[in-house]
């Protein structure tokens, strides 16, 4: 059997068929939440064939710390090959662009249809120049590899991290398009992104040894107004840091949507959100904040509208 047959025979990996005889393949839900992560499943992730053959490809899916026996931070200390290279996290969502035959692929992590795929294709469109874009086109033809960018929609798109600036992307790697996760050189990358006047990923910080990452990382851990950071070793062993903040205002934005849902009562989202003393007066807020919304049938609140009125009225 091919791999894209093992891809299909996979219960815990979806195929969705597109136009021209494209197929993207992601992990399901079942194998995030039951944490299945196999040889289909890990490369399963914004993947998309056409004749057997790559066609346009993000990451492989990699892991926060603490979040797998391998990410665990005393194994992670000992087994990483130094220097590990740290990037900043942008917030926000991806966008895959590959090139064939002169055409450019638009497409997110499953489709190139749909509200995200053209709101990618409008923001490339609006912050790269003509023959920029088509010199970048050249570059993805002639290396067969997809561009994997973060794009930032602040106003159709908000997510934790407040952006106060125009929607823009992110170019994060170029990426081979093989079914072997490979990605081009960041120098030549970032060369790439500057020539097409593009942002590139921020290499934050070069972790030299183990004393080293246990400084950094517990520095990372109690920075605000990020999300955190992408590390990469110098095998290729990639993994995220979270810090605190941003996954304390992740957590209150699931809070928002159970207000706003109507489904739990107080008790239940005070449990199920794990929330204790310290959130009282946010929680409060939230309950005479979010109904304000459904009353008047308007979007639910996001976190960062929420968060900035709160700590207004404080």
């Amino acid at each position: 059997m091919s791999y894209v047959d093992d891809l299909r025979e996979n219960e815990y990996v979806r195929e969705k068929v597109l136009e021209n005889g494209i197929s993207s393949f992601n992990f399901t839900n079942k194998a995030f939440w039951k944490g299945i992560w196999d040889d289909q499943t890990i490369h399963a992730r914004g993947l998309f064939v056409k004749d057997g053959e790559v066609y346009a490809r993000s990451y492989d899916k990699f892991f926060a710390v603490d979040e797998r026996p391998e990410t665990k931070l005393n194994t992670l200390v000992e087994t990483l090959e130094y220097p590990v290279y740290c990037y900043r996290k942008e917030n926000g969502f991806l966008g895959i662009l590959s090139c064939h035959e002169g055409h450019p692929f638009f497409a997110t992590k499953s489709t190139n249809m749909g509200e995200f795929a053209e709101n990618f294709k409008r923001i490339f469109y609006e912050n790269v120049e003509e023959d920029k874009r088509e010199y970048l086109f050249n570059i993805l033809e002639t290396e067969n590899c997809s561009a994997v960018f973060e794009v930032i929609d602040p106003i159709n798109d908000p997510h934790i991290v407040e952006y106060n600036w125009n929607p823009y992307i992110v170019l994060l790697d170029l990426i081979k398009n093989d079914f072997t996760y490979q990605h081009l050189d960041y120098s030549y990358m970032k060369e790439i992104a500057v020539a097409c006047s593009i942002d590139y990923k921020s290499l934050k910080g070069i972790i030299l040894d183990k004393e080293d990452f246990n400084l950094w990382y517990n520095k990372a851990l109690e920075e605000k107004h990020i999300e955190g950071y992408v590390c990469e070793d110098s095998k290729g062993f990639m993994f995220k840091i979270k810090n605190n903040w941003y996954k304390y205002w992740k957590r209150m934005r699931s809070v928002v949507q159970a207000i706003a849902s109507e489904r739990l009562s107080i008790e239940d989202i005070e449990k199920r959100y794990r929330l204790n003393e310290n959130d009282k007066d946010l929680f409060d807020f939230m309950l005479d904040y979010v109904p304000e919304y459904i009353d008047k049938n308007l979007r639910v609140p996001d976190i960062i509208t929420v968060r900035k009125k709160f700590l207004n009225k404080n």
